[in-house]
């Protein structure tokens, strides 16, 4: 029997090490959990939304809910981001349209399945060692490669050259 995205999570949550993390996503690789950890993870996805958690009345719990993964499809109408407008809808709807198609997702599912929704959302699915680094490294076609912080080393040169031009 397949693991629910949920039921995933939960074990990668639950893994020892980073190994055993990739394992356990390699080994479950699906296109929904791919769609979910790049809407979570892609540095060029940002959601169209207000941050935060929005006032909705989440559906009763089912533990064999699999409503979680119709609702990744729907998330390309709250982003903007790769793949242009053929695939991230969200600039093409209004804001108060959005919004509410976004509740209404949300009160669609269960509230775990819904408090998923509002993690990938803020871009962090709250499940221990799950990082950018583990998704690049099993599967990097999913997102870019992690760029090393030029930026640091920068403001030290300008401050070097800012202490030589006043000499």
């Amino acid at each position: 029997m397949a693991t629910s995205l949920l039921e995933l999570l939960e074990l990668v949550d639950k893994a020892k090490s980073q190994e055993e993390r990739g394992e356990l996503l390699k080994n479950n690789q699906t296109d929904h959990l791919e769609n979910l950890l790049w809407y979570t993870f892609h540095p060029d996805v940002k959601f169209l939304l207000p941050k935060g958690k929005p006032p909705f009345n989440a559906g009763a719990e089912d533990p064999s809910s699999t409503m979680l993964y119709q609702q990744i499809r729907k998330l390309r109408y709250f982003v903007d981001g790769p793949g242009g407008e053929a695939f991230c809808v969200g600039r093409n709807i209004n804001s108060v349209k959005r919004e509410t198609m976004y509740i209404q997702m949300l009160e669609g599912v269960t509230p775990r399945e819904a408090e998923f929704l509002v993690n990938i959302k803020a871009k962090d699915l709250g499940v221990k060692g799950l990082t950018y680094q583990l998704v690049v490294e099993t599967f990097p076609h999913l997102l870019p490669p992690l760029q090393k912080e030029v930026l640091k080393e920068e403001p030290k040169e300008k401050k070097k050259q800012k202490k030589s031009s006043n000499i």
